[in-house]
């Protein structure tokens, strides 16, 4: 498979996660509204749950969480744990949703913060957390971060995340303080 297909791939899977868990009823979605710990987490393949996280300060970004474990169609990934996908409806809500680089509507938040995916590379066993490299926090000072893409920070915190497991848990925090 060629650079451009892979690359095109990789941005297609964002759009359709986006737009399926968006969309489509046969998905239940959690809101985590505010702080919480010990979030748990079932293999989405076998629940069909994701968890969405609210960007505080912009209405139209959040985080969609979800198990991603190497069962049914996803028996072939790299590494097996949380798949974190930033989504911006405003973008997400066109034809053309990661067209207007790097403004993306949907995207792989890569645990490794190397941006492979974005940047024609292929995906790894350190996109997904913890991962192979062992990223256990997603917050406004880790890489990647919460922040919006248009820079403003969310002050959110996706943190303890466990080994991956058919059930996974971790922390979800509100207004983390940034020292």
């Amino acid at each position: 498979m060629n650079f451009n297909i892979r690359r095109k791939l990789a941005k297609s899977l964002c759009i359709l996660v986006g737009f399926t868990v968006t969309s489509v009823n046969a998905i239940e979605i959690e809101e985590i509204e505010e702080s919480q710990a010990n979030i748990t987490l079932t293999n989405s393949f076998l629940e069909n749950k994701v968890i969405k996280v609210n960007h505080p300060a912009v209405a139209e970004e959040y985080w969609l969480i979800e198990n991603r474990q190497k069962i049914g169609s996803d028996t072939l990934m790299p590494t097996a744990g949380l798949a974190i996908w930033h989504i911006n409806d405003d973008i997400a809500s066109n034809w053309n949703v990661n067209g207007n680089e790097p403004y993306y509507g949907g995207g792989l938040e890569q645990a490794d913060g190397q941006f492979a995916l974005e940047n024609g590379g292929p995906s790894n066993g350190a996109d997904i957390y913890p991962g192979s490299t062992d990223n256990r926090e997603f917050s406004h000072s880790s890489t990647p971060n919460t922040t919006s893409l248009f820079g403003l920070p969310s002050l959110v915190k996706i943190d303890e995340i466990s080994d991956s497991e058919e059930t996974m848990s971790f922390n979800v925090t509100y207004s983390e303080i940034i020292i």
